[in-house]
């Protein structure tokens, strides 16, 4: 009889150290679900903070994927009409300042004429600028600064957290749709590298290689076909952009020697 409950005593206790282990156990996992968001929660936190903030100008035809890094009240747009010094040759620029400080622009979007970046490249500008596209008579280049105009401290900081290497740039930027008059032609010109049977490949003067599809396009001076080595000029409808040519439409090709 004592015999059993001994036994009887033994596994009562035995049951109530099993219970508080297990619902000590459980308690760590009970706490973290609460701290933790739901599913739901967690997916909407993603999503809206991985929309990227777009500047728009339909007026230069022309948008910019603004870095994430770059809060509201620390940049601003400014466009302005210029005329570049000794040769008179008016452009319009769009300066993305730091803290409304127009001495301290953190990238500079320039709109040129294209004979005018054709013999100059950008070279008379302080500042040589790096091309991004093109479309109808306009191409379009950008600038960033040198050196920061801050001295040492929290702001000078900040001014270069923002700063955007060169190679970032193209990847952010894009020219809008094409002129909305159907008659806008533009022109690129360069040595012809190849020549398939639906498209020609040309080195142009900035170094650039452009693949354009060549179906129904006008051939000029052809003679016996296009030579490669020769200099060309491709005739086209649409926004080149860098070396992007998807949103054109080749018109004519001629050979130029």
């Amino acid at each position: 009889m004592r015999k059993t409950k001994r036994l009887l005593l033994w596994l009562s206790a035995a049951l109530v150290l099993l219970t508080a282990c297990a619902s000590k156990t459980e308690a760590p996992a009970v706490m973290l679900a609460k701290a933790a968001p739901s599913e739901n929660n967690a997916k909407s936190i993603t999503k809206s903070s991985a929309v990227p903030k777009l500047y728009t100008n339909n007026k230069l035809s022309f948008s910019f994927t603004v870095p994430d890094s770059w809060e509201t009240g620390n940049y601003t747009v400014v466009t302005a009409d210029e005329t570049i010094p000794g040769d008179g040759t008016k452009y319009t620029k769009a300066d993305f300042l730091f803290q409304d400080d127009k001495n301290s622009p953190l990238l500079t979007i320039l709109l040129v004429p294209d004979d005018w970046w054709k013999k100059t490249k950008g070279e008379a500008l302080e500042s040589k600028p790096v091309y991004l596209g093109e479309k109808g008579n306009i191409v379009y280049c950008f600038t960033l600064p040198k050196d920061c105009p801050y001295d040492v401290g929290t702001k000078a900081d900040l001014y270069n957290s923002m700063v955007l290497p060169d190679s970032d740039v193209p990847n952010r930027f894009k020219i809008l749709s094409a002129d909305s008059s159907p008659a806008a032609i533009s022109t690129v010109e360069g040595v012809l590298e190849e020549v398939m049977t639906q498209t020609v490949t040309l080195k142009t003067d900035d170094g650039r290689s452009l693949t354009f599809l060549k179906e129904g396009a006008d051939a000029v001076n052809a003679g016996d076909g296009f030579q490669i080595g020769h200099r060309v000029k491709i005739y086209y409808k649409g926004a080149l952009s860098g070396t992007d040519t998807k949103s054109v439409t080749i018109t004519k090709i001629e050979q130029l020697n």
